[in-house]
């Protein structure tokens, strides 16, 4: 419960504590949890309360930029029936919090736009600075909105002050996180560029573009929708009025995406914060072209149906699930559980993303991908196995999904015996 000390399960040999984003979802579920106790309904609430907020400030920014309240409600409707924002908004995700903090930071700029209110100035400094720090990439929304303003007014230099004061504690947190990082070298968060090479740039862009924007971060129908009404109405899009906000948005989000391009294969979320420009373009187009608000009842509905056949199967039916069925199994998880031995460090896996079993068994230690990693040599000792220097820094206990695979290396270790076989699961322990 220090939120100063963001601790992960796969520690090693270490305690745990690391880098990472400002954990102000993690600590914020954790505090709820000590009154509730830890239930996945609980975080799936707690990440609807938050990601329902992001949709009254989209309705709210709709609405300052002059739109009725009708084109605001559909604005928030569309954004709620996008693919990632559906799945990822009952997630225990931190990003949801950032763009909730982040699009009422765009709105508090809006309304200090308009008024000129210290208020606003200091509302909008506030939700910039925890949306940048629970994920920096999020304050690509705030610095979109200054535009809405000409950049040679009064109000932009004020506006611009308070997102550059906000700037200043993310600069803080991510320079103290990668000190911690360094302490334990234990670099499980994205805080640092990985080099990439040329042709998965390339296989990277051609995924996102032709498969992940229109299946998950836009949604076929509204795509669709988006690229009829451009092509319908090109002669009219220079009448667009919040054209510079949208450009500064894309221009900053791509900048963000040659950082990240390296995650942006694997990780979808990462576009999060770009999603909320879709139903604000999509307004617009409607607003100018005089086209009637049915058109915004049938892409929400469109868009939420095939949502529904993009998501449910894919990830809410237990035969798609790509996790043990131990796992899915509440009295099935409990037994294993409660016949795993008590051990200050555990080896766990074949775990591919080195998380998810220390989540469903709630052991800390070391994990690993293949088997065969048990035995690699210790960088630091080329005498010693990678297993036998997890046995000498206290790992007692080894919990694994493919026992045939990894017999034969406990076997070469020695001094492992067999202690209980629940469903894919073997347990062993060291003597």
């Amino acid at each position: 419960m220090n939120i100063l000390e963001p601790r992960i399960d796969r520690r090693n040999e270490s305690n745990g504590i690391t880098g990472s984003h400002f954990p102000l979802y993690e600590w914020g579920l954790a505090s709820i949890y000590k009154v509730s106790g830890e239930h996945n309904v609980v975080h799936r609430l707690f990440s609807l309360v938050s990601s329902t907020f992001g949709l009254l400030a989209l309705f709210l920014i709709v609405r300052q930029l002059g739109h009725n309240w009708k084109t605001g409600l559909f604005a928030s409707l569309i954004l709620s029936s996008i693919p990632q924002i559906y799945y990822d908004g009952i997630n225990a995700m931190p990003d949801i919090l950032a763009l909730s903090l982040s699009l009422f930071s765009g709105f508090f700029i809006l309304k200090n736009s308009s008024t000129s209110s210290f208020r606003y100035w200091l509302l909008a400094f506030i939700t910039a600075s925890l949306g940048g720090l629970v994920k920096f990439q999020f304050l690509i929304i705030p610095f979109s909105f200054l535009f809405y303003s000409n950049f040679r007014s009064r109000v932009f230099r004020i506006n611009l002050a308070s997102l550059i004061l906000a700037i200043v504690p993310i600069i803080i947190w991510y320079n103290y996180a990668q000190r911690l990082t360094a302490a334990n070298n234990l670099k499980e968060y994205g805080l640092w560029i990985k080099p990439i090479e040329l042709q998965r740039i390339f296989e990277t862009i051609i995924q996102n573009i032709f498969s992940d924007l229109p299946e998950l971060i836009i949604g076929w129908p509204l795509t669709f929708t988006l690229l009829v009404l451009s092509i319908r109405y090109r002669k009219t899009i220079h009448k667009m009025q919040y054209a510079s906000i949208y450009g500064a948005w894309i221009i900053t989000f791509s900048a963000f995406y040659g950082l990240a391009i390296e995650r942006m294969g694997h990780h979808p979320y990462y576009f999060i914060s770009i999603i909320p420009l879709f139903p604000l373009i999509l307004v617009e187009l409607v607003s100018i072209n005089r086209v009637r608000n049915a058109l915004l009842i049938a892409v929400f509905f469109s868009n939420l149906l095939w949502t529904f056949i993009r998501i449910i199967p894919s990830r809410w039916q237990d035969s798609q699930m790509q996790i043990p069925r131990t796992f899915i199994s509440g009295q099935q998880l409990q037994e294993l559980k409660a016949h795993i031995p008590k051990s200050d460090l555990y080896i766990i896996g074949p775990d591919i993303s080195g998380c998810i079993y220390f989540y469903f068994t709630e052991t800390k230690g070391y994990s690993f991908e293949k088997a065969s990693e048990l035995i690699e040599m210790n960088p630091e000792n080329n005498e010693e196995l990678a297993i036998d220097k997890m046995i000498r820094n206290g790992a007692k206990v080894l919990i694994c999904g493919d026992r045939k695979t990894v017999e034969p290396i406990l076997e070469m270790s020695g001094g492992w015996h067999l202690y209980k076989d629940l469903g894919e699961f073997s347990i062993w322990s060291h003597q």
